[in-house]
């Protein structure tokens, strides 16, 4: 039985499905060509180094026709990502390891809907789940996911003035004491703030394929926003 369930499980999933969703839509104005020049900075705090946005953004910023700048002050639209989670879960035909991808799972989702909330719970099981996983399933077609959760903020330049901007600040100051504070910020800068999670998903699914496929329909969701 148990074989028979791999075998399914590979015959349904031997093809590599990638799943990109933005949590927010953003709609810029449009600008005449010579207006079209971006600043783009990419932070990674996920401890995955081979996710690497930035450049591919770059590549495609200049491919769509904008001209990219290290100075924010020459710009006149500007793209900030931080990639905050990218968690790996894999399951067998028969269920067996779906309590650990569950966990896993559900904070990266958590911490997308909660605006951060349910990171600490990918982040501590994810080394859990790897090396739990690793030796269970060590020999077994397994249904492997990886799951990124990117921060975006994207900016267009004001063409009519300042921008206000008010925010609410709750902080907690020791123990059962706390202080709201409301405040007022003026930019030149209109900025819509919204996040990404990709899911790229495959029988056996190694992480440098998971990784390349992530980036490219991260890219194409990005490019549709210009």
């Amino acid at each position: 039985m148990a074989s028979c369930a791999s075998n399914k499980l590979a015959t349904e999933k031997k093809e590599l499905r990638v799943d990109t969703r933005m949590s927010h839509s953003i709609f810029l104005e449009p600008v005449d060509p010579e207006q079209q020049i971006i600043y783009v900075k990419v932070k990674n705090s996920s401890g995955n180094k081979d996710l690497r946005l930035q450049r591919a953004i770059v590549g495609e910023m200049t491919y769509l026709g904008y001209q990219v700048t290290n100075a924010p002050s020459k710009a006149n639209f500007m793209l900030q990502a931080n990639i905050r989670n990218y968690t790996s879960t894999a399951k067998a035909p028969d269920g067996s390891g779906e309590t650990i991808v569950g966990a896993v799972l559900g904070g990266v989702l958590g911490s997308a809907i909660g605006d951060g909330k349910g990171q600490e719970i990918a982040t501590a099981l994810g080394a859990v789940a790897g090396g739990a996983a690793g030796q269970k399933f060590s020999g077994r077609n397994l249904d492997v996911e990886y799951t990124a959760l990117v921060d975006l903020v994207i900016a267009e330049r004001s063409n009519n003035g300042l921008v206000d901007y008010r925010n609410r600040q709750n902080l907690t100051q020791g123990e059962g004491t706390s202080v709201s504070a409301n405040f007022t910020n003026q930019s030149q800068w209109k900025k819509y703030r919204t996040k990404l999670v990709s899911k790229a998903t495959k029988i056996n699914l190694t992480e440098q394929e998971a990784t390349q496929a992530i980036v490219n329909d991260i890219i194409n969701s990005l490019s549709g926003l210009f």
